[in-house]
Protein backbone atom coordinates (compact mmCIF):
# COMPACT_ATOMS: atom_id res chain seq x y z
CA UNK A 1 0.00 0.00 0.00
CA UNK A 2 1.44 3.38 -1.03
CA UNK A 3 1.82 5.58 2.00
CA UNK A 4 3.47 8.56 0.27
CA UNK A 5 1.83 11.95 0.21
CA UNK A 6 2.70 15.12 -1.68
CA UNK A 7 3.81 18.13 0.29
CA UNK A 8 1.58 20.29 -1.88
CA UNK A 9 -1.81 21.37 -0.65
CA UNK A 10 -4.44 18.77 -1.52
CA UNK A 11 -8.15 19.53 -1.63
CA UNK A 12 -10.30 17.65 0.85
CA UNK A 13 -12.04 14.57 -0.54
CA UNK A 14 -15.81 14.98 -0.55
CA UNK A 15 -17.35 11.74 0.67
CA UNK A 16 -20.98 10.69 0.59
CA UNK A 17 -21.94 7.96 3.04
CA UNK A 18 -25.12 6.54 1.52
CA UNK A 19 -27.26 4.75 4.10
CA UNK A 20 -29.97 2.22 3.29
CA UNK A 21 -32.61 0.99 5.76
CA UNK A 22 -31.25 -1.51 8.29
CA UNK A 23 -27.63 -0.49 7.67
CA UNK A 24 -25.23 -1.71 10.35
CA UNK A 25 -24.74 1.10 12.87
CA UNK A 26 -21.42 -0.24 14.14
CA UNK A 27 -20.04 -0.05 10.59
CA UNK A 28 -21.06 3.60 10.31
CA UNK A 29 -19.23 4.29 13.57
CA UNK A 30 -16.14 2.57 12.17
CA UNK A 31 -16.28 4.65 8.98
CA UNK A 32 -16.62 7.99 10.76
CA UNK A 33 -13.95 7.03 13.30
CA UNK A 34 -11.38 6.39 10.55
CA UNK A 35 -12.24 9.63 8.77
CA UNK A 36 -12.24 11.80 11.88
CA UNK A 37 -9.00 10.28 13.21
CA UNK A 38 -7.31 10.86 9.85
CA UNK A 39 -8.44 14.50 9.87
CA UNK A 40 -7.24 14.93 13.44
CA UNK A 41 -3.80 13.52 12.69
CA UNK A 42 -3.48 15.55 9.50
CA UNK A 43 -4.58 18.76 11.22
CA UNK A 44 -1.82 18.32 13.79
CA UNK A 45 0.81 17.67 11.11
CA UNK A 46 3.13 19.98 9.25
CA UNK A 47 0.60 20.93 6.55
CA UNK A 48 -2.35 21.22 8.97
CA UNK A 49 -4.96 20.32 6.38
CA UNK A 50 -8.36 18.64 6.43
CA UNK A 51 -8.34 15.48 4.35
CA UNK A 52 -12.00 14.49 4.27
CA UNK A 53 -15.43 16.07 4.35
CA UNK A 54 -18.36 13.69 4.59
CA UNK A 55 -22.13 13.84 4.45
CA UNK A 56 -24.58 11.23 5.65
CA UNK A 57 -27.21 10.74 2.96
CA UNK A 58 -30.13 8.48 2.24
CA UNK A 59 -32.57 7.90 -0.58
CA UNK A 60 -35.08 7.80 2.26
CA UNK A 61 -34.02 11.29 3.45
CA UNK A 62 -34.44 12.87 5.89
CA UNK A 63 -34.83 9.69 8.02
CA UNK A 64 -33.36 6.19 7.93
CA UNK A 65 -33.52 3.32 10.45
CA UNK A 66 -30.37 1.39 11.44
CA UNK A 67 -30.10 -2.31 12.27
CA UNK A 68 -30.36 -1.58 15.99
CA UNK A 69 -33.62 0.37 15.58
CA UNK A 70 -31.97 3.77 15.96
CA UNK A 71 -33.37 6.45 13.65
CA UNK A 72 -30.98 8.95 12.05
CA UNK A 73 -32.56 12.22 11.04
CA UNK A 74 -31.70 15.37 9.07
CA UNK A 75 -29.90 13.32 6.43
CA UNK A 76 -29.09 14.97 3.12
CA UNK A 77 -30.76 14.04 -0.13
CA UNK A 78 -27.94 12.73 -2.36
CA UNK A 79 -29.59 14.17 -5.48
CA UNK A 80 -29.09 17.68 -4.05
CA UNK A 81 -25.30 17.41 -3.72
CA UNK A 82 -23.04 19.23 -6.16
CA UNK A 83 -19.79 17.30 -5.73
CA UNK A 84 -18.98 13.71 -4.84
CA UNK A 85 -15.40 12.35 -4.93
CA UNK A 86 -16.00 9.09 -3.06
CA UNK A 87 -19.10 7.09 -2.22
CA UNK A 88 -19.41 4.71 0.74
CA UNK A 89 -22.52 2.54 0.69
CA UNK A 90 -23.91 0.83 3.79
CA UNK A 91 -26.85 -1.55 3.84
CA UNK A 92 -27.68 -1.99 0.15
CA UNK A 93 -27.80 -5.10 -1.97
CA UNK A 94 -25.52 -4.86 -5.00
CA UNK A 95 -28.31 -4.51 -7.55
CA UNK A 96 -30.08 -1.87 -5.49
CA UNK A 97 -26.86 0.07 -5.08
CA UNK A 98 -26.13 0.02 -8.82
CA UNK A 99 -29.63 1.26 -9.62
CA UNK A 100 -29.19 4.16 -7.20
CA UNK A 101 -25.86 5.18 -8.73
CA UNK A 102 -27.36 5.16 -12.23
CA UNK A 103 -30.33 7.24 -11.11
CA UNK A 104 -28.04 9.81 -9.47
CA UNK A 105 -25.58 9.89 -12.37
CA UNK A 106 -22.77 8.62 -10.16
CA UNK A 107 -21.68 5.63 -12.23
CA UNK A 108 -18.12 7.02 -12.47
CA UNK A 109 -17.78 7.84 -8.76
CA UNK A 110 -15.47 5.43 -6.86
CA UNK A 111 -17.57 3.23 -4.58
CA UNK A 112 -16.81 1.30 -1.41
CA UNK A 113 -19.61 -1.14 -0.60
CA UNK A 114 -19.09 -2.11 3.01
CA UNK A 115 -22.09 -4.20 3.95
CA UNK A 116 -25.10 -6.00 2.70
CA UNK A 117 -28.28 -5.66 4.79
CA UNK A 118 -27.74 -7.27 8.18
CA UNK A 119 -31.12 -9.01 7.94
CA UNK A 120 -29.58 -11.37 5.38
CA UNK A 121 -27.34 -12.78 8.13
CA UNK A 122 -24.91 -14.48 5.78
CA UNK A 123 -21.26 -14.16 4.86
CA UNK A 124 -21.98 -11.09 2.73
CA UNK A 125 -22.15 -9.01 5.89
CA UNK A 126 -18.74 -7.42 6.38
CA UNK A 127 -16.80 -8.11 9.58
CA UNK A 128 -15.35 -5.20 11.57
CA UNK A 129 -11.89 -6.22 10.33
CA UNK A 130 -13.06 -6.12 6.69
CA UNK A 131 -14.58 -2.67 7.17
CA UNK A 132 -11.35 -1.46 8.79
CA UNK A 133 -9.29 -2.87 5.92
CA UNK A 134 -11.34 -1.00 3.31
CA UNK A 135 -11.20 2.24 5.27
CA UNK A 136 -7.44 1.89 5.66
CA UNK A 137 -7.12 1.47 1.88
CA UNK A 138 -9.04 4.72 1.41
CA UNK A 139 -7.42 6.82 4.13
CA UNK A 140 -3.80 5.74 4.49
CA UNK A 141 -2.55 6.90 1.04
CA UNK A 142 -3.46 10.49 2.01
CA UNK A 143 -1.09 10.42 4.99
CA UNK A 144 2.65 10.46 5.45
CA UNK A 145 4.23 7.17 6.63
CA UNK A 146 4.53 8.48 10.20
CA UNK A 147 0.93 9.71 10.23
CA UNK A 148 -0.30 6.43 8.75
CA UNK A 149 1.46 4.51 11.50
CA UNK A 150 -0.28 6.64 14.13
CA UNK A 151 -3.65 6.16 12.48
CA UNK A 152 -3.32 2.39 12.18
CA UNK A 153 -2.30 2.17 15.83
CA UNK A 154 -5.35 4.18 16.92
CA UNK A 155 -7.89 2.39 14.72
CA UNK A 156 -6.66 -1.19 14.94
CA UNK A 157 -9.03 -3.71 16.51
CA UNK A 158 -7.11 -4.34 19.70
CA UNK A 159 -8.58 -4.77 23.11
CA UNK A 160 -7.08 -3.06 26.16
CA UNK A 161 -6.02 -6.47 27.51
CA UNK A 162 -4.59 -7.77 24.23
CA UNK A 163 -6.04 -9.06 20.98
CA UNK A 164 -9.83 -9.36 21.12
CA UNK A 165 -11.52 -11.87 18.83
CA UNK A 166 -14.83 -10.07 18.61
CA UNK A 167 -16.90 -9.63 15.46
CA UNK A 168 -19.28 -7.02 16.86
CA UNK A 169 -18.28 -3.39 16.34
CA UNK A 170 -20.49 -2.29 19.24
CA UNK A 171 -18.30 -4.27 21.64
CA UNK A 172 -15.19 -2.60 20.27
CA UNK A 173 -16.90 0.76 20.77
CA UNK A 174 -17.66 -0.19 24.40
CA UNK A 175 -14.02 -1.17 24.94
CA UNK A 176 -12.88 2.09 23.40
CA UNK A 177 -15.14 4.05 25.74
CA UNK A 178 -13.72 2.20 28.74
CA UNK A 179 -10.16 2.96 27.67
CA UNK A 180 -10.96 6.63 27.11
CA UNK A 181 -12.67 7.08 30.48
CA UNK A 182 -10.37 5.78 33.19
CA UNK A 183 -10.26 8.72 35.59
CA UNK A 184 -14.07 8.99 35.73
CA UNK A 185 -15.40 5.53 34.89
CA UNK A 186 -18.68 5.43 33.01
CA UNK A 187 -21.72 3.59 34.26
CA UNK A 188 -23.07 0.64 32.31
CA UNK A 189 -26.02 2.70 31.13
CA UNK A 190 -23.69 5.40 29.76
CA UNK A 191 -21.52 2.89 27.91
CA UNK A 192 -24.57 1.15 26.50
CA UNK A 193 -26.09 4.40 25.24
CA UNK A 194 -22.89 5.55 23.54
CA UNK A 195 -22.36 2.10 21.97
CA UNK A 196 -25.98 2.03 20.76
CA UNK A 197 -26.92 -0.90 22.98
CA UNK A 198 -29.35 -1.54 25.77
CA UNK A 199 -27.81 -2.34 29.15
CA UNK A 200 -29.08 -5.90 28.82
CA UNK A 201 -27.47 -6.27 25.39
CA UNK A 202 -24.19 -4.88 26.72
CA UNK A 203 -24.15 -7.36 29.59
CA UNK A 204 -25.10 -10.26 27.33
CA UNK A 205 -22.33 -9.44 24.81
CA UNK A 206 -19.67 -9.21 27.51
CA UNK A 207 -20.80 -12.53 28.93
CA UNK A 208 -20.60 -14.01 25.45
CA UNK A 209 -17.17 -12.71 24.52
CA UNK A 210 -15.39 -12.33 27.87
CA UNK A 211 -17.41 -14.48 30.29
CA UNK A 212 -17.71 -11.63 32.77
CA UNK A 213 -19.72 -8.49 33.42
CA UNK A 214 -18.87 -5.14 31.77
CA UNK A 215 -18.09 -3.70 35.20
CA UNK A 216 -15.63 -6.47 36.00
CA UNK A 217 -13.90 -6.12 32.65
CA UNK A 218 -13.76 -2.34 33.10
CA UNK A 219 -12.10 -2.86 36.49
CA UNK A 220 -9.46 -5.07 34.87
CA UNK A 221 -8.76 -2.37 32.28
CA UNK A 222 -8.27 0.23 35.00
CA UNK A 223 -6.01 -2.04 37.03
CA UNK A 224 -3.93 -2.91 33.97
CA UNK A 225 -3.49 0.78 33.21
CA UNK A 226 -2.50 1.42 36.82
CA UNK A 227 0.11 -1.30 36.66
CA UNK A 228 1.66 0.13 33.51
CA UNK A 229 1.89 3.57 35.14
CA UNK A 230 3.39 2.20 38.35
CA UNK A 231 5.97 0.20 36.42
CA UNK A 232 7.04 3.35 34.61
CA UNK A 233 8.00 4.70 38.05
CA UNK A 234 7.16 8.33 37.35
CA UNK A 235 3.93 8.71 39.38
CA UNK A 236 2.98 8.13 42.99
CA UNK A 237 0.62 5.39 44.09
CA UNK A 238 -1.99 7.99 45.03
CA UNK A 239 -1.78 9.79 41.67
CA UNK A 240 -2.07 6.54 39.74
CA UNK A 241 -5.10 5.49 41.78
CA UNK A 242 -6.89 8.74 40.95
CA UNK A 243 -5.88 8.59 37.28
CA UNK A 244 -7.47 5.14 37.03
CA UNK A 245 -10.74 6.03 38.74
CA UNK A 246 -10.10 4.85 42.31
CA UNK A 247 -11.21 7.51 44.78
CA UNK A 248 -10.34 5.22 47.72
CA UNK A 249 -6.67 4.26 48.05
CA UNK A 250 -7.62 1.35 50.32
CA UNK A 251 -10.00 -0.07 47.71
CA UNK A 252 -7.36 0.40 45.00
CA UNK A 253 -4.79 -1.53 47.05
CA UNK A 254 -7.26 -4.33 47.76
CA UNK A 255 -8.27 -4.78 44.14
CA UNK A 256 -4.69 -4.46 42.89
CA UNK A 257 -3.41 -7.18 45.21
CA UNK A 258 -6.33 -9.45 44.33
CA UNK A 259 -5.51 -9.01 40.65
CA UNK A 260 -1.70 -9.13 40.61
CA UNK A 261 -0.76 -10.73 43.93
CA UNK A 262 1.29 -7.75 45.13
CA UNK A 263 0.43 -4.31 46.47
CA UNK A 264 0.69 -1.24 44.23
CA UNK A 265 3.20 0.25 46.67
CA UNK A 266 5.48 -2.74 46.23
CA UNK A 267 5.10 -2.48 42.45
CA UNK A 268 6.07 1.19 42.54
CA UNK A 269 9.12 0.52 44.72
CA UNK A 270 10.29 -2.27 42.43
CA UNK A 271 10.15 0.10 39.45
CA UNK A 272 12.45 2.65 41.07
Amino acid sequence: MNQSVSTAEVAATEIVVLLYPRFVMSDLLTVTNWLSKANEISANGELQRTLFHWRLCSNEAPLVVADNGMVLSTLADPAALDRVDQLIVLGAEVQESMQSLARLGWEQVPVIELTQPKVLRDDRVASPAAVAEKMAALVVPRLSPAQAERLLAQCSIQGPLGQVNVDDGRVHRALQLMQQNLRKPLKNCQIAEKAHLSVRQLERLFRRYFDETPARYYLRIRLQSARRQLQEGSRSEHDVALACGFASLAYFRKQYKARFGITPGYEAEAAR
